[in-house]
């Protein structure tokens, strides 16, 4: 037992510390859970009281706690599942652990203990705002927090089993792909759309829960007999409270000792790579030192899921809301006809400039190179060729989706054509600001020594200078339209400023090839 709390103390800080900030480990992951609490809390208590009220309104307030829970486990299940596919499965201390006068068993308990951890934490805070809105609305008496605590203790067993088997799907097919990070962009990509679609989706399943209650009910008792039976438990049954005791506990432990078994087989399935036997000798292409570079950053764009998804969810917004925009043509401009027609240019104009500046690449394309920067460092190109590789990839990520959404949103919102060249320009002028003054930022603040990608792309200095910085001066420029409203059009200010973002690209990218290239090679 103590080299089971040894290892299930290291793994669950492990856990955390990949969300945390700075080089203290315990102020890290302490921050982490600080994060995990408030986020927990707020949104269970959001939908907590709404949902209540709405079902105490036609007396079906008994299905209040299921549904909550039931939302709980989705929500742990998403965020924990790529935390169980590289905690349990691609960890780089199991190949050390298993040797150890340690059993197999126990290291693969304490790692998926520590996914039951978080679970555990996050479903019990979630619990919490949800049981004071059950019985703010009459619900029920204290005795009902008995089996609301068997559920919060015995619960997270069954999300932490579905993000197991779930890691071990990603881990298996991503393992057994040639195309592994598209394989993990794809599900990532999945499951940010569910998350996404489920949020705007929240009025539309409330009405259709309060319209089909007692169908509701009756799909607990049923495919979702798990959450019927901590309805019937609610009620005192406390047999049914047993019932789900079993069910969550028993398949948890039985399948983590099958995987246990086979655990160090499974590992080297994991972390083993297809390969290729379809060689064939054939001529050898050269490129340029910088088409080199550029498919070099590319690839690593496209092959690192939290780089893509964190620089490019804007841009992928933007093209969704330009089509949707497009399909609803209709709709969105009675809308605005509601609120004048006359703020509709300056509102894309910000939304826009907006969207662009947290679409910076480059702030944290320096830093990524990590353990192997000394080899671009020391390679014979040029650093203005380097400098203008990494810009490349913001610039085409940039101009690409300004180049099509804004045609399209002109067309949704009948723009006159001066308008919609002015959006287009600003939008590109932006393009450039961005990739250069990322370059400038990571320079300044570089972190080559992250103990992981997603701690350099979501928590660096670099990252957070970067994309708030082309936030501060795209809000700046607002500032700058409203002041002189009376003076000047939309149109004309929006030339200015794109000339204005030009000049400052400019001076930035003189920095960067003087002062700039001094500081890449004292790194």
């Amino acid at each position: 037992m103590r080299k089971l709390g040894i290892l299930l103390k290291i793994n669950f800080q492990a856990m955390l510390r990949s969300f945390s900030v700075g080089k203290k480990r315990s102020a890290g992951w302490i921050g982490a859970l600080a994060l995990m609490v408030f986020l927990a809390l707020y949104l269970s208590g959001v939908y907590s009281f709404m949902l209540a009220a709405a079902l105490s309104s036609i007396g079906n307030l008994q299905l209040l706690i299921p549904m909550m829970t039931i939302l709980a486990t989705i929500v742990s299940v998403i965020f924990t599942i790529f935390a169980a596919s590289g905690l349990v499965f691609g960890s780089k201390d199991s190949n050390l652990l298993l040797p150890l006068p340690v059993s197999a068993f126990t290291v693969m308990l304490s790692k998926v203990l520590a996914l039951y951890l978080e679970n555990l934490v996050f479903c019990g805070l979630w619990m919490i705002p949800a049981t004071v809105a059950y019985l703010f609305y009459g619900g029920g008496s204290a005795f009902l927090i008995f089996p609301i605590i068997i559920s919060i203790i015995f619960l997270p067993f069954l999300s932490s089993l579905l993000a197991l088997l779930g890691g071990w799907l990603i881990a298996f097919l991503s393992a057994h792909s040639r195309h592994r990070a598209l394989m993990g962009n794809l599900i990532s990509g999945i499951l940010l759309a569910v998350v996404l679609i489920g949020s705007m989706q929240v009025n539309r399943i409330l009405q259709t829960l309060l319209l089909n209650a007692n169908q509701v009910e009756k799909t607990l008792h049923t495919g979702l007999f798990l959450f019927g039976w901590l309805m019937d438990g609610l009620q005192g049954n406390f047999l049914s409270l047993l019932w789900l005791v079993l069910f969550c506990f028993l398949p948890f432990l039985l399948i983590s000792w099958a995987l246990s078994s086979h655990y160090q087989k499974l590992l080297s399935k994991m972390q083993s790579h297809v390969l290729r036997n379809d060689y064939h000798l054939q001529k050898l292409e050269s490129n340029s030192q910088f088409a080199a570079l550029f498919k070099k950053e590319c690839g690593r764009y496209f092959g690192t899921t939290i780089y893509l998804f964190n620089t490019g969810i804007g841009v992928l917004m933007m093209l969704g809301f330009s089509v949707y925009a497009l399909i609803a043509r209709q709709s969105l401009l009675n809308f605005v006809q509601q609120f004048g027609e006359e703020i509709l240019v300056p509102i894309l104009a910000l939304g826009i400039c907006m969207i662009l500046s947290m679409t910076n690449t480059t702030c944290v394309s320096i830093s990524l190179e990590g353990n192997t920067f000394w080899v671009l460092k020391g390679s014979p190109v040029p650093t203005r060729v380097i400098f203008r590789a990494k810009a490349a990839l913001n610039l085409i990520i940039c101009w690409v989706s300004t180049i099509i959404s804004v045609p399209l949103l002109g067309i949704a919102f009948s723009l006159p054509v001066l308008s919609t060249i002015s959006l287009l320009l600003v939008g590109l002028a932006m393009g450039v600001f961005v990739a250069q003054f990322g370059l400038m930022v990571n320079l300044k603040f570089p972190k080559m020594n992250g103990e992981n990608d997603t701690i350099i792309v979501k928590q660096s200095a670099a990252a957070f200078c970067g994309i708030f910085g082309g936030m501060l001066l795209t809000a700046l420029l607002a500032g700058a339209f409203y002041l002189l409203s009376s003076h000047l059009g939309i149109q004309q200010f929006l030339f200015l400023a794109s000339a204005f973002l030009l000049l400052l690209a400019l001076i930035i990218h003189r920095w960067l090839l003087t002062r700039g290239t001094e500081i890449f090679k004292t790194l």
